[in-house]
């Protein structure tokens, strides 16, 4: 897994969301697109996974839009490891 860091105060630095988590294999390589809006992730499982940033922030906005979309809600075991600061609640109709 990848996990981003917000380094705005060095002296405490936060978490941006939760890890990225994609590859099989421990991630060996790590860039950003010069414009910061790509991140490509290599790892030893012999792939490449490029994440969209900006998609990943809009996720990240609407967490409970989004796993109704795709999956209509989440299971409280899926709720306490995607969304752990949140009390559980069913959220989709």
């Amino acid at each position: 897994t990848v996990v981003l860091w917000d380094l705005a105060d060095r002296a405490s630095p936060g978490r941006l969301g939760g890890p990225l988590a994609g590859h099989s294999g421990p991630v060996r390589s790590v860039v950003f697109s010069p414009d910061g809006h790509t991140l490509a992730t290599g790892s030893d499982d012999r792939t490449v996974t490029l994440w969209d940033l900006a998609e990943l922030q809009r996720i990240r906005g609407d967490l409970v839009g989004e796993a109704c979309r795709r999956a209509g809600g989440l299971t409280e075991q899926e709720w306490s490891r995607y969304i752990p600061d949140q009390p559980f609640r069913r959220i989709c109709r």
